[in-house]
């Protein structure tokens, strides 16, 4: 028998994240998105179609340069709150749709730019998101995608495995198949979009400070956040619980009751279709 895809592979998982989500896990996105601006000419008139949108902020970001802004995402929730903010700050430019990025609902060379930020890493089915993105390229079009970098360069994941090991002695975490640690080889990520058709691939890889108010921001984070549904499924509700509050001690150890700043690398993936 099939086993069910993990929270980080559905969309309900992602509709229990978005509420925290804008005040967590976009302060850290946001600072690579921009960076993709710096790597394709985005402007006035630009078909650009952003996968596993989020709350938004790549689409965002890509409407106020003026580009013509397709955002999709398989989480209703996610959807419904980027309409939300696209509303607020006036943008005519964004539609939002949802869908499957490993099945886009599009004609074929239909998009100048497509980008995903930290999408493609919770894909089932991989090659089938990057042959997507290939397929809705225009020729000459560029694919902006990002990665999480080498896991002890990435300050969130050893200090969740340092709290795990705080709270439950002994126990030994075995890694899923399928998580936010894909493509932290950057090679492998090259190698696979080669594949999916992309005439050329660099890779620029860089950290960024991920600032968070205070220890206590990680609760809500780490409660609802899909990415950690495989270790929760490895422990108890009581043990997991466990963890959270080891996670806000250590954090309070090394930063007192003031803003966190956590060191976190990521790869951005310039592709280009021939």
């Amino acid at each position: 028998m099939q086993q069910p895809l993990p929270a980080d592979q559905r969309p309900d998982g992602w509709d229990a994240a978005t509420a925290h989500y804008e005040d967590t896990v976009e302060r850290i996105t946001a600072r690579f998105a921009q960076k993709m601006f710096d790597h394709a000419d985005v402007g006035v008139g630009t078909k650009l179609l952003d996968v596993a949108s989020g709350a938004g902020v790549v689409a965002l970001s890509a409407a106020k340069l003026g580009a013509d802004v397709l955002a999709t995402d398989f989480s209703p929730k996610m959807a419904d709150r980027l309409r939300e903010r696209v509303a607020a700050e006036g943008l005519p430019n964004v539609r939002v749709e949802v869908m499957d990025g490993q099945a886009l609902d599009l004609p074929d060379a239909s998009q100048d730019i497509v980008t995903c930020n930290f999408g493609v890493i919770f894909f089932p089915d991989h090659a089938a998101g990057f042959g997507e993105f290939s397929r809705v390229l225009r020729p000459g079009g560029t694919a902006l995608i990002t990665t999480w970098g080498s896991p002890d360069r990435v300050a969130l994941f050893p200090l969740i495995m340092a709290a795990v090991q705080e709270a439950v002695p002994d126990f030994q975490f075995t890694p899923p198949g399928s998580n936010a640690l894909n493509f932290t080889d950057s090679a492998v990520m090259s190698d696979a979009l080669r594949q999916a058709g992309f005439a050329t691939v660099d890779a620029h890889t860089s950290s960024e400070p991920w600032v968070l108010p205070s220890a206590r921001t990680i609760e809500g984070q780490m409660q609802t956040n899909p990415g950690l549904a495989n270790l929760k499924a490895q422990i108890t509700p009581e043990q997991f619980e466990a963890t959270i509050q080891a996670t806000v001690r250590i954090l309070q150890a090394r930063h007192g009751d003031g803003p966190v700043t956590l060191d976190m690398e990521a790869h951005l993936f310039v592709a280009h279709k021939p």
